[in-house]
């Protein structure tokens, strides 16, 4: 029995994987490309920064975009996705970043860094945290303690925090003004449209090679309807839909492919969900 991989790449003339995430060929539509401007000015004046959108819009790869931005030789980037994680493990990853040994105590591992951060002559320290909206209020607080200003008034560090969109009703709560008021910058990712949808196909076939429209018409317009233009879900669903046609040796994604596709990646009533 032969259990070999379908030949997708052989079969329609990918020069890699389409479908798995690549900062360094994201599709930028308007809000995004904004978003990304947005950030980068933020991280010139070390600010503080919230991103916001719905679970599988791609704030992630976003932020793994904006880090290939920012030159290695001026900035040091650390990056925490740390759910439900403490005061102290906060700093302790901090610390990490930084190339510092842990200290004992919370106030020793806040100094060292303040230390730490002031011999970075022309480098800025870039914290991104992401999965924000899972952190205790004591972690954020930390968080705003450790990286906001020194004495000449400006932030030790650049923020970016990422999360979904709870995290700005959290953000409304009294305990959360001092970390509010530090924050100049709200950036957001949405699900895309219908014509957004097909150009971010285009896009990441094209990007693998392939300049041809294999996956359009109605097979497109299910796919879209089932992932309600969630890019996460586009991409799982495209995956399927291509192995799927390889597998029957077809020239294209017809409608049958993207139907079965959606029962194996999203269970079996996924239409449900357009």
């Amino acid at each position: 029995m032969n259990t070999a991989a379908p030949p997708v790449r052989e079969l329609f003339g990918f020069e890699r994987d389409p479908f798995l995430p690549d900062p360094a060929t994201l599709w930028l539509d308007e809000q995004r490309r904004d978003a990304v401007e947005q950030l980068q000015g933020l991280v010139a004046r070390r600010g503080f920064a919230v991103l916001t959108g719905p679970a599988g819009c791609g704030k992630t790869i976003l932020l793994g975009h904006l880090c290939l931005l920012l030159g290695a030789n001026t900035h040091r980037v650390i990056y925490v996705a740390c759910a439900e994680c403490g005061p102290a493990d906060m700093l302790r990853l901090i610390s990490a970043g930084l190339d510092l040994e842990p200290a004992l105590g919370r106030s020793r591992m806040i100094r060292r860094i303040t230390d730490r951060v002031a011999e970075m002559k022309g480098i800025t320290p870039v914290l991104i945290i992401d999965e924000a909206q899972t952190l205790p209020q004591a972690t954020l607080e930390a968080v705003r303690v450790t990286c906001s200003s020194s004495l000449d008034g400006r932030n030790r560090f650049a923020v970016v925090m990422a999360a979904a969109d709870e995290f700005l009703t959290r953000l409304g709560l009294r305990v959360f003004e001092p970390l509010r008021q530090r924050v100049t910058v709200y950036a957001e990712v949405a699900p895309l449209t219908r014509q957004q949808a097909r150009d971010y196909l285009r896009h990441r076939i094209q990007t693998a090679g392939v300049h041809a429209d294999i996956i359009a018409g109605e097979a497109f317009n299910l796919l879209f309807d089932v992932t309600n233009g969630v890019p996460r879900r586009i991409d799982k669903l495209a995956d399927e839909a291509l192995r799927r046609a390889a597998r029957e040796g077809a020239t294209g994604v017809a409608l049958d492919h993207v139907r079965h596709a959606a029962r194996t990646v999203f269970g079996p009533r996924p239409e449900a969900q357009s």
